[in-house]
């Protein structure tokens, strides 16, 4: 299962370079029953292409996934 997505929202925002696109999101996963479970991010911004640490993308979108999982 793949996840890809653009932030738009202004937190995500404050976060890129200046004058630069914000950053594409790519989350790879398995189902696990109902769920899916994420195993591996990758960031691909300005500085280029690279994996996020699987602990601090769980900080960073565990929010957003759980608000889309509770509303959709």
């Amino acid at each position: 299962m793949t996840l890809s997505f653009v932030p738009s929202f202004p937190e995500a925002q404050e976060k890129g370079y200046r004058d630069s696109p914000p950053p594409r999101v790519t989350m790879y996963g398995t189902m696990v029953g109902r769920k899916v479970v994420f195993e591996r991010v990758e960031i691909d911004d300005a500085l280029g292409q690279r994996e996020k640490n699987i602990e601090e993308a769980k900080l960073t979108y565990e929010g957003w996934l759980g608000f889309i999982e509770d509303n959709y």
